[in-house]
């Protein structure tokens, strides 16, 4: 600030000594009242500090919103996966039941079939087919099945 000062008044630019005085410092003389103001401190300079201040207000404002929608949608992600492996859990469980109970089942009904074949086998012997006017009749003993003719029902 001085060099300027000096070469002011020096007598070098006498043309513009208001200018080599305040202008390269970064001031500006204001008026005839001799105010010297900084520059930044008019109204037009406060017009638009406020409206940069709102600006980065209103970034920042939606860099938040950005910031908690996308915080929304993982908790969202993140709830659908939980709830698909809650969903793949209870059918792997109930697969498993599925299976288990299958497996008793198929045991019970074994048992059931092997019953099952003494009997058949025991009657198929005895067993022949019945005409017309023929009734079964249980006797006790090794004859089971024995075959008499109907003779109630004559036509």
């Amino acid at each position: 600030m001085k060099k300027f000062i000096s070469k002011a008044w020096r007598g070098e630019n006498k043309c513009c000594k208001e200018r080599q005085r305040w202008g390269g410092v970064g001031r500006r003389r204001q008026g005839s009242t001799g105010i010297l103001r900084r520059r930044g401190d008019g109204d037009k300079a406060k017009r638009k500090k406020e409206e940069e201040e709102e600006e980065e207000e209103e970034e920042e404002e939606e860099e938040e919103e950005e910031k908690e929608e996308e915080e929304e949608k993982e908790e969202e992600e993140e709830d659908e996966e939980e709830k698909e492996e809650e969903e793949e859990d209870e059918e792997n469980e109930k697969k498993k039941k599925k299976k288990k109970k299958k497996k008793k089942k198929k045991k019970k009904k074994k048992k059931k079939k092997k019953k099952k074949k003494k009997t058949n086998e025991n009657r198929m012997a005895t067993m022949t087919q019945l005409k017309k006017g023929e009734r079964r009749v249980k006797y006790e003993g090794e004859k089971r099945d024995k075959v008499k003719k109907n003779k109630d029902n004559k036509t």
